[in-house]
């Protein structure tokens, strides 16, 4: 048997980058879907401050969200809440 090696660390964005590649690849050739797209939305007050916004992609009729974020207070952006 090989030895093998486990390291855990801070955030690696080569090994991000490496796996989101490669299990893109995998996932479209057995799919067939080729639609992934990165997703982001961001919600701006009038002064261009960043009142909300999320980060996440698409593919293959699906999505997800890997970050989210609202203005805490109870007013931002002119008192539009989600």
């Amino acid at each position: 048997m090989n030895d093998v090696s486990f390291l855990a660390g801070e955030a690696d964005a080569g090994l991000r980058d490496r796996l989101d590649e490669e299990i893109s690849a995998f996932n479209a050739a057995v799919t067939g879907h080729h639609d992934g797209r990165l997703l982001s939305i961001a919600v701006r007050g009038d002064r261009g401050d960043l009142c909300a916004g999320l980060y996440g992609w698409t593919w293959g009729l699906t999505n997800s969200v890997s970050q989210a974020r609202d203005h805490d207070h109870a007013d931002w952006c002119g008192g539009y809440g989600a």
